[in-house]
């Protein structure tokens, strides 16, 4: 299910980076409400704590959760639904109609006051009737629903659904695919005895995809098997999820397409159940890496510093090293030149050692992000080349020659 543009868009990739700090955060919530309307018993499962009937520890409505709403509204009509929250601010989910299908979906924010307006769609038509309704509580939704913009206001409430059956293992919860230039958030909720219901956000080499659903569990692991989207692909979407003890490894058994990602973004990978602070590392091992032992690769570190060494690695996501000689300058070692995918001119960075001890390096550094300036910051243990370039650097900066070099000493 993909969410329709809502002032998000092309902005998912760099917005997805963010999740893993807003995942980490907790607030107290408020406890204002839009409406009060007779409470309503809702037959089937049993209603109060949700997620956390299996172990999920949520402690703010800004974390991201997936769970089961059901109540009426004061006209006697029922509401149903499944709602996503991203924790980036964004709300998506499902309304379950009289046939017992999802047939509409829900789009809407979260405002700093924790006040939503919620939207409903129609495939990617928008419909006339919105929800209001203050998210500040976790087990109970309590609001307005209009037909129409100029219609009267009807009261709401709908309250939090948990699981039924015997407890399965613990799927519930927030995990994070924790990487330096790549960003992954899996929730699940709404979990049964034979499924869960997962939603899944996804930003690899700058590419974006997203999808929810519902996954068949399998003892300790589930499967999702679905024709996402008909009109591009013929293929199904299988995801295939393993439960460890602190992550969940995902596995993508078919096409990006298949799923509705962006080409290049997939979702494979291992899913911790915390946040993790990832930190690049250049590679060493032979000729064909950066460095050839770790012995080198520790004494370029310790020389170039903590600080620096990082603004190197993080800008050789992808990286490539060749032999180099340059015998009119003096030089040869081992070349290598990197950048982060999708990120040409802002995100790379070059290196060069040799077997003596000598250490060249560069990488393109932000003056002023919202700007848009960059420089290029340059190291050297050679005194001779503290001012100068070497050939290979001063093409390798061909490209961006705008950018002014810093020397640094």
């Amino acid at each position: 299910m993909m969410r329709f543009p809502t002032g998000r868009g092309t902005m998912l990739a760099l917005l997805s980076y963010l999740l893993l700090y807003f995942n980490a955060c907790t607030s107290e919530p408020t406890s204002t409400t839009t409406t009060t309307v007779p409470e309503v018993a809702i037959p089937g499962d049993s209603l109060a704590t949700g997620l956390r009937s299996y172990g999920e520890q949520l402690t703010s409505v800004k974390d991201p959760f997936v769970r089961r709403f059901s109540g009426r509204r004061s006209d006697g009509e029922l509401e149903d639904w499944l709602l996503i929250n991203w924790g980036d601010g964004y709300l998506s989910g499902h309304r379950l109609e009289e046939k017992g299908e999802w047939q509409y979906e829900l789009q809407g924010e979260i405002a700093l006051d924790e006040s939503v307006l919620l939207r409903v769609y129609d495939g990617e038509e928008e419909r006339p009737e919105r929800y209001q309704f203050q998210l500040d509580n976790l087990d109970t939704i309590r609001g307005e629903w209009r037909a129409s913009e100029e219609a009267v206001a009807v009261g709401f409430q709908i309250l939090a659904r948990s699981g039924s059956g015997a407890e399965p293992p613990n799927w519930s919860g927030t995990w994070h695919y924790n990487s330096i230039w790549d960003a992954g958030t899996l929730v699940i909720g709404d979990v049964r005895d034979s499924s869960f219901y997962f939603a899944l956000s996804v930003v690899r080499f700058t590419h974006s995809g997203e999808i929810d659903g519902r996954a068949r569990i399998q003892g300790d692991s589930a499967i999702y098997h679905a024709r996402v989207y008909d009109a591009y692909s013929d293929e199904a979407c299988v995801l295939h999820f393993q439960l460890l003890e602190d992550r969940i490894e995902l596995q993508q058994r078919s096409s990006t397409s298949a799923c509705g990602f962006g080409m290049r973004a997939y979702a494979s990978g291992s899913y911790d159940n915390r946040v993790i602070e990832a930190e690049a590392q250049l590679s060493f091992g032979d000729e064909s890496r950066a460095f050839l032992d770790a012995a080198q690769h520790d004494a370029f570190q310790s020389w170039l510093g903590k600080e620096n060494y990082a603004k190197v690695a993080e800008n050789m996501q992808m990286s490539e090293s060749q032999a180099y000689q340059s015998p009119q300058e003096g030089l040869n070692g081992i070349l290598t030149e990197g950048l982060v995918m999708g990120l040409f001119t802002t995100d790379e960075a070059i290196l060069l050692h040799d077997r003596r001890g000598g250490f060249w390096a560069a990488t393109i550094d932000p003056l002023d992000s919202e700007a848009g300036t960059y420089q290029v910051l340059y190291f050297t243990n050679q005194q001779p080349w503290k001012q100068k370039l070497p050939q290979a650097f001063e093409r390798w900066r061909q490209s961006f020659p705008e950018y002014p070099i810093v020397f640094n000493d």
